[in-house]
């Protein structure tokens, strides 16, 4: 069984315990890959904590990208590095998902209209599992693929 089914498994285990409960009891268990740890889930989404990163591996212009929040017409692919460039697209050609950033703090790959697929963020990711937005995705291959904006 993969990582990430294994801890999708275990939540429903727990039966309809709210979910901030078997959150803490699947952190308990200190489920990890690597340098990524489950801290929680919540609206059929697992969060996970990340490497520390450098912000000038992620960003062409770090401080101006911070600092840009109200600025809606930024292309999201535009303020990355090329080679997290490389990455998203690797990931929305594979996925049938593309890359948004709404709110200009995180990115957020999208399929089939306006679901979110996953959160890239340099303090954390996050994957969807719900079965109808994820059906054809083995969720521990995609799990690997986002862990390499975090190298």
């Amino acid at each position: 069984m993969g990582f990430i089914q294994e801890i999708i498994d275990e939540s429903k285990s727990y039966g309809e315990l709210d979910e901030a409960i078997v959150s803490q009891l699947l952190r308990n268990k200190d489920y990890a890959k690597g340098d990524f740890r489950f801290i929680g889930l919540t609206d059929e989404k697992i969060y996970f904590s990340v490497p520390e990163q450098n912000l000038v591996k992620w960003f062409k212009n770090p401080e101006t990208t911070i600092r840009e929040e109200k600025q809606y017409t930024i292309d999201a692919k535009s303020k990355l590095t090329d080679s997290k460039i490389i990455i998203a697209d690797t990931i929305s050609q594979k996925y049938g998902a593309c890359l948004f950033d709404p709110y200009h703090q995180f990115f957020l790959f999208c399929k089939k209209g306006d679901d979110v697929f996953a959160e890239i963020h340099p303090k954390y990711l996050s994957m969807n599992t719900n079965s109808r937005i994820m059906s054809d995705v083995k969720l521990d291959e995609l799990f690997n693929d986002l862990c390499k904006f975090y190298e």
